[in-house]
């Protein structure tokens, strides 16, 4: 698997996720603010919980 194809998939599951906008998994709100990267995927903060979570899916 090619970086290009890793980066596809991670890319089409990260807009799965968020299809219907980004929201918090924690309280459902929407009112969220990009915080940086970490190991090389997008992290989010909620700014109604306070709390923060990356663009992918974690187990």
């Amino acid at each position: 698997m090619s970086k290009g194809e890793k980066q596809s998939k991670e890319e089409y599951l990260t807009e799965k996720r968020f299809a219907d906008g980004v929201k918090c998994p924690h309280c459902n709100g929407s009112h969220i603010q990009r915080n940086g990267k970490a190991r090389g995927y997008q992290q989010y903060i909620c700014v109604t919980a306070g709390n923060t979570f990356p663009s992918r899916q974690t187990r």
